[in-house]
């Protein structure tokens, strides 16, 4: 089998999507490459995790997910210098957080370049179909998610009907109306955000230099730790679309304010330390 992957085109057009490769540029590297979607995925790993941010590991780890339309949504790991290991993003995370945003409602494989850790692991139980979830391993054995988490503890084990990529937006309104722009892209995605255990819905929108605005919902997981904060997830929104945290200059949080967590000062402190003197304003919302 001969791969012709051209690394600098298949970066432009993951940047050029926002964060994938629509299925219709998916199935022309298929054929023109007489590989299964399987052997793509494994392929696709040395150039993926090249977008890796890595000041404390020095580790790259690539993630992809193919959705059921048949686009391949991509990540890759996150570390912040100055800010607790926890703010960290796991590659399978902000692939997840991808395919999210660009309003998948189902995951049919998950590749890593490095066999996913147990934390990530969990972060998948969370989809309706979490078990039956088809991981690519990196020599491209495919193993279930079940297997992989043996005696799992999710949403399902809860009772919970609407799971992650498949659970109802919420109808939020802001507390102090606003109709400029980014405000509204923060409370869009609050609304598509996903927390059915805290009910702290919350959204971030952060915009660059150039105008260009990236968005990011929090995700949550039924056993807490392995949840998504919004604006991690803007920041994968951010690298995944070419752009750099250094482009930052404005964010603005929505929040729901009965819920039981207040992402507020995490989010002060983590923008900080990671887009320096970029601008925060904060929105609290309540459901209608």
């Amino acid at each position: 089998m001969t791969v012709n992957l051209q690394s600098e085109q298949i970066h432009h057009q993951i940047k050029q999507h926002g964060g994938y490769l629509p299925v219709d540029i998916v199935q022309e590297l298929l054929a023109k490459n007489d590989m299964t979607i399987d052997q793509l995925l494994v392929a696709l790993m040395s150039i993926i995790k090249e977008s890796a941010i890595m000041p404390i590991s020095h580790f790259k780890v690539g993630a992809a997910v193919v959705g059921a339309t048949g686009n391949i949504y991509t990540g890759a790991n996150q570390e912040y210098l100055s800010l607790p290991l926890s703010q960290a993003i796991h590659a399978e995370q902000s692939a997840l957080a991808m395919a999210h945003l660009h309003g998948e409602t189902e995951i049919t494989k998950l590749i890593a370049s490095e066999k996913p850790c147990g934390h990530c692991r969990q972060f998948y139980y969370e989809l309706a179909n979490g078990g039956s979830l088809d991981v690519v391993m990196p020599d491209g054995k495919i193993e279930t998610l079940s297997h992989l988490l043996p005696h799992a503890f999710g949403p399902k084990e809860l009772g919970l009907a609407g799971v992650l990529l498949s659970a109802a937006s919420q109808s939020l309104k802001l507390k102090l109306s606003s109709d400029e722009e980014l405000v509204t892209h923060a409370l869009q995605a609050a609304e598509k955000s996903y927390a059915p255990y805290s009910k702290s819905y919350c959204g971030a929108a952060l915009r660059a230099r150039d105008g260009k605005i990236y968005r990011g919902s929090y995700l949550e997981n039924a056993v807490f730790n392995p949840s998504l904060p919004a604006l991690q997830a803007a920041f994968v929104h951010v690298i995944q679309s070419g752009a750099s945290f250094a482009d930052i200059t404005e964010a603005v949080i929505v929040q729901c304010e009965d819920g039981a967590v207040n992402h507020v000062a995490m989010s002060e402190v983590t923008l900080k330390a990671v887009c320096g003197a970029a601008s925060l304003q904060i929105f609290a919302a309540s459901r209608r």
